[in-house]
């Protein structure tokens, strides 16, 4: 079979013919139905999208308009500028000074019974008090010393016990005479010591007695042990023995607010926050004074007092300097402040200063 029969063959058979097109007009009209189809859904979506957003748009612009929350004010702190008021070389406050001598003491203001302390020792001598109350109701100075009995224990004779005057109350710490209060006590101290004859032969002391403008007062149980002869001192008045009153400004509570670095040589400006968190004003009088430092700088400035009192629950707010010295060194440092009270330190506060150069 030739080629030209082989192919005419081949074109004829009807298994190899290709599948008939579908009716044009029928898959027209198909696609113009799913198109209106589309557009009528797409018209039902838009419509009912339409309806919600004007619903939304009408609750919104029937909805009254609200005010813009704002942060509430916070109260102010009154701020007091630098004053530059060095306190200088001197202390700030007087020291104390005694008191004044009132009328002479006499035996109907002191109280009926005396008190008597072992203090303790050091190295060879041993300090005892006696304390006797002024029970008056006024004040009143008791002058001089007191002579002092006992009944020697080796030779069982009772009689004055000699004495010396000493120095060990030294007028910087206790007041002579003693003028005291109602209520406060004058004090007498009695010294043994055992540094005489080598310390050998004691004389031992028991049941003594010590008498003050007549009136004679024993001293319990108290023996004393000496080789030398008993030191005595005058009457005195121990100002430290009543508690001070509480400083003025010891409730307050200083805050210090600086930056976080400082150039070396520079002058460093700060704030101290001073803060009464009690129910009652707290008073700046007298002005006190305050010192300040940070490594070698700072020294001791009055304080800008604008206001006798700080009051309650409030704060003052002070602006501060400091000169950093040109030797600071690179770092971390404190800088620290501390309010002076005239009976000394009542308050302090310090931070952390990092120093570039």
């Amino acid at each position: 079979m030739s080629v030209e029969e082989r192919l005419r063959r081949t074109l004829a058979d009807e298994r190899l013919a290709l599948p008939a097109w579908p009716d044009p007009v029928a898959r027209i009209n198909a696609g113009i139905a799913r198109r209106r189809r589309l557009r009528r859904l797409l018209g039902a979506f838009g419509a009912t999208l339409l309806a919600l957003l004007t619903t939304v748009a009408w609750r919104i612009a029937l909805t009254p308009a609200q005010p813009t929350p704002r942060p509430t004010p916070s109260v102010t702190d009154q701020f007091v500028p630098w004053k530059d008021s060095p306190v200088g070389a001197a202390a700030p406050y007087p020291t104390r000074t005694p008191r004044a001598t009132a009328r002479p003491c006499t035996a109907s203001d002191l109280a009926a019974t005396a008190q008597v302390a072992d203090e303790g020792a050091a190295t060879s001598y041993r300090f005892y008090t006696v304390r006797i109350a002024n029970a008056s109701t006024t004040r009143c100075t008791l002058f001089g010393s007191a002579r002092l009995s006992a009944t020697n224990a080796k030779t069982g004779t009772r009689g004055r016990v000699p004495t010396d005057p000493t120095n060990f109350y030294s007028p910087d710490t206790y007041d002579r005479p003693a003028t005291i209060d109602p209520g406060d006590q004058a004090l007498l101290g009695i010294v043994t010591a055992n540094g005489c004859n080598g310390g050998a032969n004691p004389t031992t002391y028991r049941n003594l007695t010590i008498e003050v403008l007549g009136r004679t007062y024993p001293l319990g149980a108290l023996t004393l042990h000496t080789t030398c002869k008993l030191a005595v001192s005058d009457w005195l008045f121990d100002p430290n023995a009543t508690p001070p009153p509480a400083p003025p400004y010891a409730s307050l509570v200083p805050t210090l607010e600086l930056p976080a670095t400082a150039r070396v040589g520079d002058v460093l400006a700060f704030t101290v926050r001073l803060t009464n968190p009690t129910g009652a004003a707290v008073s700046l009088a007298p002005c006190p004074a305050y010192r300040m430092a940070a490594y070698k700088s700072g020294g001791m400035y009055w304080l800008n007092c604008p206001a006798a009192t700080i009051a309650a629950h409030a704060s003052l707010v002070f602006a501060m300097r400091i000169q950093l010295a040109d030797y600071t060194p690179p770092g971390t440092i404190h800088l620290q402040w501390q309010l002076l009270d005239p009976a000394g330190a009542s308050l302090a506060a310090n931070a952390v200063l990092t120093v570039v150069a």
